[in-house]
Parts: C-alpha cells; structure tokens; sequence
C-alpha cells in the first residue's frame, strides 16, 4: 500500500479487479482525486465505500442505482469535493446528489445516457440547486447522449434552476442525439445572471436548420456578450442571419471575446449578408483572435462562417491601409 498516494486514475485495463477493490481505497488517507474507468459503474454499496474517503477532492465515476431510489450514504458524504464528474442515467444522477451536501463543489460535469424516466429534463439542475452552494459552483460541463421525447422548446425548459448560481464561468453542453433550440431571450437571462461568465459553449448532433428548431439572433449573441463582459470564447451550433443589425446603429463595445465560432448560419447567407455579419461582428469584437487554434481547426471549406473571419481579415487589413467598409464592400460585390 501507499499511504500517502494523493491522486489515483484508475485505468480501464484493471476493470477486471471489481468494486469491490474500492474496499483497499479506505487505506489511502492522503486521497484527493479518484477517477474510476467507465467500464466499471459503481452500485451503492461501492459508493458507500468512497464516501469513507473523508480526504476525497475531485472524483469521477460511472453510476448505477438500478433498483436503488435513496442511496443509504452516512452524514456528510463526499462534503469536501470540489470536482465531481459524474456519467449515467439521469435518474441515477439525481438520486446520488439528492442524497449528499455537496457544500463545496466548484466543477460539475455530468454525461446523461438516459432521459429521466419522469420526462423532466430539468430534475437535474433543480437538484443542484438544493444540495450545491449556490455561491462557490463556477463551472457546469453537460454532455446529453440521449434524446428526449418531446424536443424542448427553449434552453430554459432545461436550465433555469441555474440561473440560482451567480458565479458561473464556465457553460459548456453538447447535445449528441439531439437540437435543442436556443432563444434569444435564453441567452439574455443566462447572460443576466452570469456576469463573470468566460465561457458559453453550446454544440449538438450537428442537423442544422431543423423546422422545429428556434436560433438565436446575431443581436441576441451581442446582448449575452454585452452583460457578461468577462467572456473570451463563445461557440453554437447556428444563429438565425435575420435580422442582421446595422452596422451604425450597432453600439462599438470594445468586447474583449477573442475565440467565437458559429458552426452554421441559416437559412444559407448570401455574400452580401455575409459581409455585413462581419462588419457587425468586426465592430462589436474588435478583439478575436483570426489565429486561435480552435477557430482554425474548424475551417471548414464551405462554412459561412469560415466566410465571415476571411471577411473580418480583408476588413483588418483594410483598416491598417486606410481602406473603408465601403470600400470592402465594393470589393466584394
């Protein structure tokens, strides 16, 4: 044994030694983080074992509870993490928070592999907000691998118990099975509530310009970044080109984003809109970095939005040699 061992990642290649191997954890009592292999959920009587590990900081599991609707676990549980990743059946999720005090977490990150058998989608969120401290959580990751139902009509259908949390920095969600819509008004509230915020990350199953689907505005995406000042990366699946403002009317923020990405636009923009999108774009986020890393792995030939930070560049450059928009414009016409 190693007494004094501090951090275990538990690979998938000794999945073969079973739960009940957790019982030699309770030896380590130095322990702050726990990642246990996917391919090993863990039952309650496994959970209960790692809630002795009083030591206990950041800890990652599958979760099974089957059969299980209130898992037996002591006083305090798990009450010093700070990190908590956290993947299976929605159901599950909410049975083991709703069992614990989780007054010190900071990062959450869950993958949900089954809808809640209720059809409430937003269960989950509604539990953080009677077991977290609504001051300390900084940043929630959601990974949905699962389809609904009934598609939501709004982020807010999902979110708003999080509105409760004003410190949060990081939003990131990404829908794999299917296109939530996302309404102006939903980035409006988030932005409301999560001055501090730095990152607003949204991706989904990648079939755009679904009927059913609402899409957020370019004004809509300007009024989040308007309240939260702090934000420097910025990515969702689509927005909606119409209405694009006007460039005069659009106030110059200043806004110091330096990473967007907007994976599609819809209905397809002409060059016309496209260049206007950017001089919006241009004007309000003077900052964005063409060079980022991420934007260009995702430069996708045939993507408007690859059109729009060409389009941003000419007009940059434009700029340095004393050439107008306008002059951008007649250029591209």
């Amino acid at each position: 044994m190693v007494p004094d061992l501090e951090h275990l990642s538990w690979g998938s290649k000794f999945y073969l030694l079973g739960g009940a191997y957790l019982q030699s954890f309770i030896h380590f009592k130095q322990l702050k983080s726990l990642s246990v292999p996917e391919i090993l959920p863990l039952k309650e009587s496994n959970i209960q074992i790692l809630s002795s590990i009083a030591s206990l900081r950041s800890l990652s599991f599958l979760i099974d509870l089957s059969g299980v609707s209130a898992p037996a676990l002591p006083p305090h549980a798990f009450q010093g993490l700070t990190a908590l990743a956290l993947y299976g059946h929605s159901d599950h999720l909410v049975s083991f928070i709703l069992a614990c005090e989780f007054s010190n977490l900071e990062r959450v990150s869950f993958r949900i592999v089954q809808p809640p058998t209720a059809g409430q989608p937003r269960h989950l969120w509604t539990a953080l907000g009677q077991r977290f401290n609504p001051t300390l959580l900084t940043s929630i990751e959601a990974h949905y691998n699962c389809a609904f139902s009934a598609r939501p009509s709004s982020l807010m259908e999902f979110f708003e118990p999080l509105l409760a949390f004003p410190n949060i920095t990081i939003f990131d969600l990404a829908f794999f099975s299917m296109e939530p819509s996302i309404r102006d008004n939903d980035l409006a509230r988030f932005g409301a509530a999560w001055p501090r915020l730095a990152t607003f990350k949204i991706e989904h199953s990648k079939r755009y310009s679904q009927p059913d689907v609402a899409r957020p505005t370019l004004p809509g995406v300007i009024e989040l970044a308007r309240r939260c000042p702090a934000l420097t990366a910025l990515y969702i699946p689509e927005i909606d080109p119409s209405p694009v403002p006007e460039k005069s009317t659009t106030p110059a923020l200043g806004h110091r984003l330096r990473s967007v990405w907007i994976d599609s636009i819809a209905p397809p923009a002409t060059i016309q809109v496209s260049m206007d999108i950017a001089a919006v774009v241009d004007r309000v986020f003077p900052w964005i970095d063409l060079e980022d890393p991420q934007n260009l792995s995702r430069l996708v030939p045939g993507k408007v939005w690859v059109e729009v930070l060409r389009l941003i560049r000419v007009m940059r450059i434009g700029r340095e040699n004393g050439m107008a928009y306008t002059d951008v414009r007649r250029r591209g016409s």
